[in-house]
């Protein structure tokens, strides 16, 4: 029943020929979210547990220090990116590649680290 309303609301306002302008003055912008939210295909649901891992990786990572380099207000910026992009299907992956990256950053330096001690060590 809705979805019939909504063509020959469609069709009406096709024959009407509006303007974007004269349509955003006789519909109020819930409106418009709602019909482009309606037209738009359903992203797929990033599953619970799965946002949860991404939240607890990037806190463990922003605990030992791997983003001490930014400024207070950029690491609030990074945070706010990580919680939406932890849970948006089409941004998941790019997220789990930049933890992948920082995570192996982090193994790579930690090695470093290692590797230095034992030159030292061995120095003396």
């Amino acid at each position: 029943m809705e979805l019939q309303l909504v063509d020959q609301l469609r069709e009406k306002l096709e024959r009407a020929k509006l303007s974007r302008e004269d349509l955003q003055k006789v519909f109020p912008p819930e409106v418009e979210r709602k019909i482009r939210k309606f037209n738009e295909p359903d992203k797929p649901e990033v599953p619970e547990e799965q946002v949860q891992k991404y939240l607890q990786e990037f806190a463990e990572a922003k605990e030992a220090g791997r983003f001490a380099h930014l400024p207070p207000e950029q690491l609030e910026v990074l945070e706010e990116e990580v919680k939406v992009a932890a849970s948006d299907s089409e941004k998941a992956k790019d997220l789990e590649e930049f933890l992948r990256v920082v995570k192996e950053e982090a193994q790579e330096r930690k090695f470093g680290q290692e590797q230095q001690k034992l030159l030292n060590k061995n120095a003396h």
